[in-house]
């Protein structure tokens, strides 16, 4: 018990500094700004952000939200991708376990990209190449490792499907449709495909479900108007997340009420 309760405030803590690092990342991209250099400053008055006050999460509620030079208001954003990470890092975690189980960083992998690509696209509406190519490369990669190392070739298999599934009828929507579908969207659909497999199917089922709900409220409440664009990218987010996390478990509670084998 002792075990599993400091192994779960490690990863938690790691999860935390990934998510300081996504942060970073969040702000820089877009801008095309380096990720190493210059080290962490305040966006409003640029003052060079010190170490006891970057500490991820601790140093946010210790300084009370607010920038120790200007008291300019610190983004309630960092601490919640911070906090999200290490909680989402912990329940990946806590589905593979860890017994040297080779997909468990490719998981925490996934999770770093999709939020902060998730963030970004929220806040932008842009999914930027620069992250999410290289990570769907890396992660093809690292899947074709682990399928070598289990002896094991429906794991790649099972990796390009999801790529495919994924990528292609998205990209197809795209390029037809480009006022309705973003090419970033289909990009990220096929990266959720490479981790997830033909899980994918269920990511996206519950992507455009959720994102189809949110048009609705949007509309409801005159937030949006028809014509107006709904960024897809959180929701395919939230969908590969779930799917990661409960696909299993809702394959089998789908089978259960619709039968099927």
């Amino acid at each position: 018990m002792i075990a599993s309760l400091f192994f779960a405030v490690i990863i938690f803590v790691f999860g935390l500094v990934m998510g300081s690092f996504s942060n970073v990342a969040i702000h820089r991209v877009p801008q095309k700004l380096s990720l190493i250099h210059p080290p962490s400053f305040c966006p409003r008055c640029e003052a060079p952000i010190r170490w006891h006050d970057n500490v991820p999460l601790i140093s946010y509620l210790w300084l009370k939200g607010r920038c120790r030079n200007c008291q300019a208001p610190i983004s309630p954003r960092y601490p919640l991708v911070e906090a999200a990470t290490g909680a989402l890092y912990l329940c990946a975690f806590w589905k593979v376990g860890w017994h040297w189980n080779a997909f468990l960083p490719l998981y925490w992998f996934f999770i770093s990209v999709t939020l902060t690509v998730g963030v970004i696209d929220l806040d932008k509406m842009i999914i930027p190449n620069l992250i999410i190519l290289p990570a769907t490369l890396l992660s093809l990669t690292a899947v074709g490792i682990i399928a070598w190392i289990r002896w094991d070739l429906s794991v790649l298999t099972d990796s390009l499907l999801g790529l495919a599934v994924g990528g292609l009828p998205l990209g197809l929507l795209a390029f037809l449709f480009p006022a309705g579908m973003g090419m970033g969207d289909a990009k990220l659909a096929a990266f959720i495909g490479v981790v997830l497999g033909y899980y994918v199917v269920m990511a996206l089922f519950i992507g455009f479900f959720l994102g189809g709900v949110m048009a609705l409220v949007l509309l409801a409440l005159g937030r949006k108007k028809g014509k107006d664009p709904i960024t897809l990218g959180p929701f395919l987010v939230a969908g590969g997340w779930i799917s990661l996390l409960l696909g299993p478990q809702l394959l089998h509670l789908y089978r259960s009420i619709f039968g099927g084998g």
